[in-house]
């Protein structure tokens, strides 16, 4: 724990029948997220045209989805440089093919 004092109070009253908040404090004594890892944070997944264009091509090759992430794991330098995940590309193929 780091003893971080940010929250938020939120109530139900029946009577109203909507959300209230009732407190915030948004002052957090810590780092929010790890560099290295912000290419992990969902609003940061984001496929390129050009990247969905690439998938498309090894998909219609046959080339397995395993394969196909690595190779562009590896053009890119690693993981940092790879702005989706393979379960975001996973995902792509499937709604595609939907």
């Amino acid at each position: 724990m780091t003893g971080c004092g940010a929250h938020m109070l939120i109530k139900y009253p029946k009577n109203t029948g909507k959300f209230q908040i009732k407190e915030f404090v948004a002052d957090h004594n810590h780092v929010l997220h790890v560099a290295s890892c912000a290419h992990m944070m969902r609003s940061q997944q984001k496929m390129s045209k050009a990247q969905a264009m690439e998938v498309d091509f090894v998909d219609e090759y046959g080339i397995k989805l395993q394969s196909s992430y690595e190779l562009m794991r590896i053009q890119v330098g690693g993981h940092d440089g790879l702005s989706f995940t393979k379960e975001d590309m996973k995902n792509y193929l499937r709604s595609k093919r939907q």
